[in-house]
């Protein structure tokens, strides 16, 4: 896929942020663009959820998509993609990440959800988004189990539609980045993001219209723009409450 806009949940710009990066020459290791209406940080705050195992992260998951309607993006000019959302045990739920390299042709080392723009070979969102996790990190569609999805993401810059697919790991898999793609994946404690303050939220300015844009800091890497925006949705999801 080198040389095509294909990759739709990167942190920064491109697809999933604020602003194209392809153009901007942003990588997430660079402080992201600055477009924003003033510095005025936040932290988003969930409901502190506490799960001791991914069982239990899973099935409030399920409970909660299906108790729900999701929104749909009809079909229209946007251009369609789907990533996932994969969870996996590691002692306690972690979320997977993975990181673009610094040669391939757009959104060069960025950090998104693995996935990509659905393919007329492709049966479904989902099978477009576990096809792509197959290719980028070697994830065998096998090992997952579909959870269900969020709601379709827009991305303000570039005109994609995103459906995010929250799939559970069973098995154990050895990761295998492609190289040409995807440099390395990132693994992530649900329980970084979920805590207070782990998700933070700047209210950017663009073409006159503020938005909120969030961002998550790991171990010196930065999420943000889509994907940040995506993690969101799913805290929103399995936050205490009724």
């Amino acid at each position: 896929m080198p040389g095509s806009p294909r990759w739709p949940c990167a942190s920064g710009g491109g697809f999933a942020g604020e602003r194209c990066a392809s153009s901007a020459g942003a990588a997430v290791s660079r402080r992201p663009p600055r477009r924003r209406l003033r510095r005025r940080r936040r932290e988003h705050r969930v409901g502190h959820p506490r799960f001791v195992t991914l069982d239990e992260l899973a099935e409030l998951t399920r409970r909660r998509l299906a108790a729900r309607e999701r929104r749909v993006v009809p079909p229209g000019p946007l251009v369609r993609a789907a990533v996932l959302v994969p969870l996996i045990e590691r002692g306690e739920p972690y979320l997977v990440f993975a990181k673009r390299t610094d040669t391939v042709g757009s959104h060069r080392g960025q950090i998104g959800f693995p996935g990509g723009t659905v393919d007329p070979e492709d049966a479904s969102l989902l099978a477009a988004a576990l096809r792509e996790c197959e290719e980028e990190i070697g994830l065998p569609r096998a090992a997952v189990e579909p959870l269900g999805a969020l709601d379709d993401t827009e991305t303000f810059a570039t005109n994609f539609v995103i459906t995010p697919w929250i799939g559970v790991i069973h098995e154990p898999v050895a990761w295998r980045p492609d190289g040409a793609e995807i440099e390395r994946v990132i693994e992530v404690p649900f329980a970084a993001i979920s805590r207070p303050g782990g998700l933070r939220v700047e209210e950017w300015e663009r073409e006159g219209v503020r938005r909120p844009v969030y961002f998550f800091d790991y171990n010196g890497d930065t999420i943000w723009g889509a994907t940040a925006r995506i993690v969101k949705h799913y805290l929103d999801l399995v936050a205490d409450g009724p």
